[in-house]
């Protein structure tokens, strides 16, 4: 048995085609069954995300559009959003915008206020804002960082950049404190205290944020208060890995439409900064694919000068409105901005292992967490005294040789059991600390 959606084949670029699917049928003599049913998104999605791909070229179903699911069908064409959104029902949203990234990440972001507004039980991991491309995503991360909206950039192929939370200094922390206590049992309640101070201790510090929730989910659904310490561990690892593909429930999603592929959102936001290539199939199926991510509600930007073929009818579907901004927004110097991300490819990991415990260079890092100014200049990462607290890896080229502002981004942690044999004779620490970066450079 082979299952496959060709409306959903975007990685043609890398050898995917639809005609693998074609010739198992025919060498296996396969009898084939069309899956139809959709059980994510409401109905008025559905329709819009059809009527993008029903004009596609030599499409497999053809005839066989997608609806929605059999125990769905009675509900309201909106969904719940046919109640909370008192102006347009749940209908997909085609908001004309400037094409330029700068102003229409000020759209954008006053739909995420939107949504917010009419829904105050929508979390910011809730929503994802797709973009053909990471450029676009820049001036609304800046725009977010301006207005303390958490957001993590996602990525399918970007995972080297992050830094999983259970290899962050914070992870370690609790992870050294369960295993101390080895097989005991553990109040939850005393853990969720212990977490919350260090939180206090730093109100920047993501991670914290982050352990918190994943302990606070735990917890919701333990059914007893005093757990095998191991048990807790266990727990968090799991939250650990399955929030490096999905994000965090605190964060806003930015992402790309290739990097979405497998994953759903309540509400999505599709931009078009005039940077989709409107030529060939892979264009019409990557964009369906951004707007089947949607559950709840959708939004699609169009670019202004109608530029995009696949939306210049789109608002006559039943179940789709027409929209303006509220305000035209003008270009906004400040969030012209454009983010380098140095990750644990990115950087010397191996420095502060190199330096003996009672080096100053770990009593540096020590004093760092994650959110705190630095600086990378030449190919030093320097704190805003001046001390060098990392170095950048030798393959790693910014393109300026100025000092470039940033912040920590987190700080990892690593032991020579992960290290490479090879490199032993250089260690001169069996754990140390290793400065990640996130640097903040004009726009182009």
């Amino acid at each position: 048995m082979a299952v496959g959606d060709d409306d959903q084949n975007i990685y043609s670029f890398k050898g995917a085609n639809v005609e693998f699917i074609r010739r198992f049928q025919v060498d296996y003599e396969g009898t084939v069954t069309y899956l139809v049913e959709n059980f994510r998104s409401t109905q008025n999605i559905i329709a819009a995300a059809n009527h993008v791909i029903q004009r596609g070229a030599d499409r497999m179903k053809i005839d066989h559009p997608i609806r929605i699911n059999t125990q769905r069908a009675a509900e309201p064409p909106g969904g719940r959003w046919a109640v909370l959104d008192a102006e347009h029902h749940g209908k997909v949203r085609l908001v004309t915008a400037p094409a330029d990234a700068n102003r229409q990440a000020q759209v954008v972001f006053s739909e995420i206020d939107r949504i917010r507004t009419s829904d105050e039980d929508v979390q910011l991991g809730d929503i994802a804002v797709l973009a053909r491309t990471h450029r676009s995503l820049e001036p609304l991360r800046a725009l977010c960082g301006i207005e303390g909206l958490r957001y993590e950039v996602l990525s399918r192929d970007g995972a080297g950049a992050q830094l999983p939370l259970m290899k962050s200094r914070e992870g370690w922390r609790i992870a050294d404190l369960l295993r101390s206590r080895r097989s005991a049992l553990v109040a939850v309640a005393a853990i969720r205290r212990w977490i919350a101070r260090q939180a206090r201790r730093e109100p920047r510090n993501v991670y914290w944020q982050d352990i918190a929730a994943a302990v606070d989910e735990f917890a919701d659904s333990a059914a007893t208060p005093r757990l095998p310490a191991a048990e807790v561990l266990d727990a968090l690892y799991e939250a650990a890995s399955d929030s490096r593909r999905s994000g965090h429930a605190s964060a806003l999603k930015l992402m790309t439409a290739h990097g979405a592929k497998g994953l759903e959102f309540a509400h999505v936001i599709v931009m078009d900064c005039a940077d989709w290539r409107w030529s060939g199939e892979d264009e019409r199926r990557l964009l369906y694919v951004a707007m089947t991510r949607a559950k709840e509600t959708l939004t699609l930007m169009r670019a202004e000068g109608g530029r995009n073929p696949y939306f210049v009818d789109l608002g006559t579907v039943e179940g789709v409105v027409d929209a303006l901004p509220r305000q035209r927004p003008e270009h906004r110097p400040d969030i012209n901005l454009r983010y380098v991300t140095l990750g644990p490819a990115d950087v010397d990991i191996g420095l502060a292992g190199r330096h003996g415990p009672r080096d100053p260079l770990h009593q540096r890092i020590a004093r760092l967490s994650a959110g705190d100014p630095v600086s990378v200049s030449g190919r030093l990462v320097k704190t805003t005294e001046g001390q060098s607290v990392g170095r950048l890896a030798s393959k790693t080229d910014l393109g300026t040789d100025g000092p470039v502002e940033g912040s920590v981004s987190g700080i990892l942690v690593r032991t020579r059991e992960q290290t490479p044999t090879e490199y032993h004779p250089a260690l001169k620490a069996d754990r140390w600390e290793t400065v990640l970066v996130e640097l903040v450079l004009p726009g182009s």
